[in-house]
């Protein structure tokens, strides 16, 4: 405890080695700015098995300190998935220990919160790693037999955790993850440098930003395309996001349908190119089979692109009324509400207006808001 009596919260985060400009790491870079805001007098301790964990320019503070765990990652794992030694706080004197993303096994002697963004390495185990669906199963097991509290990106996370892992109302709390700062506009230039870097630019084009994964479902937005393009409709496909567990299957599907000319797959791609193709796109599509809540949505919506997405987890919740919906796997329906967006400039008008009045909805500072108070109501349950 510090002598101001603010308690010092550790956050435990391995998620940045993976890089700040993933979901989760812009969660995390996101949440630990604005609990500095929020809660003025309290101390941060980022407690990470990392090198070279890099929180950003925006996260910089003297009542943030960053400390490394110590030995390899990989022993501490190992040790961790069957004992409770080594603590992740030994020696640290923190008040309470918050996990920001459940991805190993994070044995404390302190009070504990852990955020779940999403349950699907227990509810689709298929989609990752035996590894990594074994680490988030320890790791959450170990929470809930220690009597944790948990924060949730989402109400549909929020019950969907409830109804599988039977934790109590009091104990789990909905922290609705924020929009980004007013993103800057590409110039001119730039927006024509890229696009005739990536040969987009002749017709418009339906923008996947995200990991080629089968829980994004890639693959139905080649669906999607044969439709268009059947009917008569003359547009593009963008997909830009690292390479993943379905890239093999959206080449198959590209070549399949014979639409290479068509169907731009960029990989990853850097932030200025990022921001120039969900600009230009005329529609941001999200075929997901689940999401835990879907930041690029918010982006696309803040960059006036009408949005087509399914109804799959938590985006009923964060769409709203700013975008379109489809079920899971309508190909049909998905090209249909693209097929308006394109047709009808003054209907897409109307939907990147809507989209704007949505995205007003999400706040950093209200997520951080919450995810404090959650924070001081474990400790209060710990007196």
């Amino acid at each position: 405890m510090l002598d101001s009596g603010q308690p010092d919260i550790g956050l435990f985060v391995d998620s940045l080695a993976r890089g700040r400009n993933t979901g989760v790491g812009t969660y995390v870079v996101n949440l630990i700015e604005h609990l500095l805001a929020v809660r003025p007098q309290r101390r941060l301790t980022i407690v990470s098995p990392a090198v070279g964990t890099d929180l950003g320019p925006r996260a910089k503070s003297n009542r943030l300190r960053v400390l490394r765990l110590r030995g390899p990652a990989q022993i501490r794992t190992a040790l961790n998935l069957t004992t409770d030694w080594p603590s992740v706080d030994r020696g640290l004197n923190l008040d309470l220990l918050h996990i920001l993303v459940p991805g190993r096994p994070a044995p404390c002697d302190a009070p504990l919160v852990m955020t779940i963004h999403d349950l699907t390495p227990l509810t689709h185990p298929e989609w990752y790693s035996r590894r990594a669906t074994l680490l988030f199963e320890q790791s959450v097991k170990r929470a809930l037999a220690v009597g944790a509290h948990f924060t949730t990106d989402s109400q549909a996370v929020h019950d969907e955790a409830r109804s599988l892992l039977g934790i109590p109302p009091e104990r789990i709390t909905v922290a609705l993850l924020g929009a980004p700062p007013s993103p800057r506009a590409p110039s001119t230039l730039e927006v024509r440098r890229v696009l005739t870097r990536l040969g987009l630019g002749q017709r418009p084009f339906l923008l996947f930003l995200g990991e080629i994964s089968p829980r994004k479902d890639p693959v139905a937005v080649v669906e999607v395309l044969r439709i268009l393009r059947s009917s008569g409709v003359d547009v593009d496909v963008a997909f830009a996001g690292a390479p993943g567990r379905a890239s093999a299957d959206l080449e198959s599907a590209i070549g399949r349908y014979e639409l290479g000319g068509h169907a731009h797959v960029f990989g990853h791609v850097d932030a200025v190119t990022a921001a120039v193709l969900m600009q230009e796109a005329s529609v941001y599509i999200l075929p997901s089979r689940y999401e835990g809540f879907g930041l690029p949505v918010l982006e696309a919506m803040q960059r006036c692109t009408p949005v087509v997405a399914t109804a799959a987890g938590s985006l009923p919740e964060v769409v709203g009324d700013g975008g379109l919906l489809a079920e899971i796997g309508d190909f049909e329906a998905l090209a249909a509400r693209s097929a308006d967006v394109l047709s009808d400039p003054c209907y897409a008008s109307r939907q990147a207006q809507a989209g704007l009045r949505q995205v007003e909805r999400f706040s950093w500072r209200h997520c951080a808001e919450v995810t404090a108070s959650a924070q001081e109501n474990a400790l209060t349950c710990h007196l």
